[in-house]
């Protein structure tokens, strides 16, 4: 054992078992922020990954709903094309019956 002086001045009898043991604590106490700063590191690369593949979900989606958008256009202009053919179609034959009755 040996002599420890603590900051108010008074003096501990503290074994250099006792020490060897805050020693110990100490060393495991750094190893453990270690591990925890590596833990931090490792879940903000983690969050990258999910921000990045997010994104790229939200601009294959943006890319799916336009082109959503362009057949649902097209196929209107296709629609109303085709209403127009049958139209002029439906307005011929009229014409034809009205000539032969």
């Amino acid at each position: 054992e040996f002599l420890y002086g603590l900051s108010s001045g008074g003096i501990v009898d503290v074994s250099v078992a006792e020490l060897n043991t805050l020693v110990a604590d100490l060393d495991a106490t750094v190893d453990n922020v270690l591990n925890l700063q590596d833990l931090k590191s490792t879940l903000i690369a983690m969050l990258d990954n999910i921000s990045d593949a997010f994104q790229s979900f939200l601009d294959n989606l943006d890319v799916s709903a336009t082109n959503l958008l362009d057949s649902t256009i097209a196929l209107d202009a296709a629609g109303v094309s085709a209403f127009v053919s049958t139209d002029a179609q439906v307005t011929a034959l009229r014409d034809i019956l009205n000539t032969n009755m």
